[in-house]
């Protein structure tokens, strides 16, 4: 149980679901529906097994790092050994490739093969030394933006998917930048420059996404309603105003609700474009998302 917890922790578990949430979503906004199934179930297969190569790979690439600044990751604390973790982040990273591949030839087209194969080099070079670089952040949301770019390319149509679906997909990237520049600083106390650029670019594009929900929905009480949810998911919190500081502790909370916040935002795309039902679908994925984090920190 010992070694299993340490994995667990290893891969985030509760991560993945909102990676699965963005492919999800980006299927729906292009086909207004559930068919084809056959090739979203491969590409979410495909998406999940990335994003845990992902995970695995950037703590073997910062076991050095994390032994000062997070030592009780599984491997600076010893649970799992660096060698293993850069074997079984590279197999995920093989398998996440190989399931694209079948995507695609179940389509009869090259694109979700393509598009995970750029996944995984944005992945690799994230991971291998850009994320401390000034395009880390950028990296990160472009992982982000073709995550949700699978799903629209589920079904080996000839046509490109329509203007929305690359809109919302540069949406979830721009918020994913934010949020890679917030969670920059997660380990510090106090108030910094990640934490304004994050915030502010967290902070618009949620309520861009708010607002293109309410106009494709021909309803404005839904940006409103939209808003008011995400915003006070996101940023209210009890300590904070409690004590009247910024802590790691209270920084990293915030992240982890930024991470959620993902599915939030596929459940209101899903409504406003196909209906209350797809969305309790994306919102259900909120339940794994939060039981899993109850074992292992999902930063």
């Amino acid at each position: 149980m010992h070694k299993l917890l340490a994995w667990w922790q290893l891969l985030r578990v509760g991560n993945v679901f909102t990676a699965v949430s963005n492919v999800i979503a980006g299927f729906l906004i292009a086909q207004h529906g559930w068919q084809p199934m056959v090739p979203l179930l491969w590409l979410i297969a495909s998406s999940a097994f990335l994003y845990e190569a992902g995970v695995v790979l950037n703590d073997a690439f910062d076991a050095k790092r994390d032994a000062v600044e997070r030592p009780e990751r599984p491997i600076p604390s010893g649970r799992i050994s660096r060698k293993i973790a850069f074997l079984v982040g590279s197999a995920l990273l093989v398998i996440g490739c190989i399931t694209s591949i079948v995507a695609a030839c179940s389509v009869d087209d090259l694109h979700p093969a393509a598009i995970a194969g750029l996944l995984a080099l944005c992945i690799v070079g994230y991971d291998a030394g850009l994320k401390s670089t000034f395009v880390g952040p950028w990296t990160m949301g472009m992982c982000r933006l073709l995550n949700v770019s699978l799903g629209a390319f589920a079904t080996g149509d000839a046509q490109t998917p329509d203007t929305f679906v690359w809109f919302y997909a540069v949406l979830v990237g721009l918020y994913t930048v934010g949020l890679t520049y917030f969670a920059r600083s997660e380990n510090k106390q106090g108030w910094d420059w990640n934490q304004t650029i994050g915030g502010a670019m967290v902070l618009a594009t949620t309520y861009c996404a708010c607002f293109w929900a309410g106009h494709i929905f021909v309803d404005q009480s839904l940006t409103a309603a939209g808003v008011l949810i995400l915003f006070s998911f996101i940023w209210f919190d009890e300590e904070w105003i409690a004590e009247g500081k910024v802590t790691s502790s209270i920084l990293r909370r915030r992240v982890q609700r930024m991470i959620f916040a993902f599915i939030l935002m596929d459940t209101l795309m899903a409504y406003a474009t196909v209906g209350w039902q797809s969305a309790v679908v994306l919102l259900s994925l909120l339940i794994p998302t939060w039981i899993a984090s109850r074992f292992a920190p999902m930063t």
